[in-house]
């Protein structure tokens, strides 16, 4: 733990090149703008409020702006990363926890810290240990009777499509695709499978595609499709939709509401 000023600056390693930064000190507040260009050979820009009439956010955008004065000479000529970009800026939310807002004890499964401590925003139940997406649901079975909703996160398509590699992303798919089996021995009354965005490898990046959406249960119905495809989905009854509305659908199958319509 270091000092900036009056601020205690902590920083813990995350997964492969990602790591967490604590600010922790009085008259802070977020969020603020990105230290990241999202494109290679660019300048980390410098952080801003995003109220620009927040005495706090201009205190805690000076703070991330001395810290890379502090932090960027330490990392000069290293390999092989001799620079950090920062994002998410911000304090705590006040979040209603998932069982307050769905009435669900709700566990993560997840690998990448970033999912884990989402999870842990909301209220859920941080699992550890799994380390594959074998394992993950393996774990499953393991702790299927102690909570009533599951979040079960896979990282590796995202990260192959942001490096462009192909057969690794489908290597990835097949992964998961082979791991499958393992969690449908529960047969789950409500199984979802999706994204939470798209990343072309061709893009190798994030992009504005819409999501497929696989949604069964014993009072689903079906579309007669057998493969799990954008195309395929882009035919399917559910239509295009926004994600928020997802859980409520998840909710709707499991039977969850009294009555649809008057």
């Amino acid at each position: 733990m270091k000092k900036i000023g009056d601020t205690e600056v902590i920083i813990r390693p995350g997964k492969e090149h990602r790591f967490v930064v604590i600010f922790r000190g009085k008259g802070l507040e977020g969020p603020l703008t990105d230290a990241d260009p999202n494109r290679e050979g660019l300048a980390i820009p410098g952080v801003r409020p995003t109220n620009a009439k927040s005495a706090a956010q201009k205190k805690t955008a000076k703070l991330i702006a001395d810290f890379y004065k502090a932090a960027l000479p330490v990392l000069k000529g290293r390999q092989p990363a001799n620079g950090f970009l920062m994002r998410g800026i911000a304090h705590q939310p006040a979040i209603p926890t998932f069982q307050d807002r769905y009435g669900l004890r709700a566990a993560a499964l997840a690998v990448y810290p970033m999912y884990k401590g989402l999870s842990q925003l909301v209220g859920m139940k941080k699992i550890e240990g799994p380390e594959t997406i074998a394992q993950q649901f393996e774990r499953y079975l393991a702790e299927y009777d102690n909570y009533d909703f599951f979040f079960i996160h896979f990282k590796y398509t995202d990260k192959h499509g942001e490096d462009g590699n192909f057969d690794g992303k489908r290597r990835a798919i097949e992964e998961f695709d082979a791991a499958l089996p393992i969690l449908l021995q529960k047969q789950p009354d409500v199984l979802a499978i999706t994204g939470d965005h798209s990343t072309p490898c061709a893009l190798h990046g994030h992009s504005w595609h819409p999501q497929p959406v696989l949604l069964t249960s014993a009072c689903s119905g079906s579309d007669k499709l057998d493969r799990f495809t954008e195309t395929g989905a882009n035919l399917g009854s559910l239509g295009v939709f926004e994600a928020k509305f997802l859980m409520r659908l998840m909710q709707a199958n499991a039977k969850m509401f009294d009555k649809f319509g008057a």
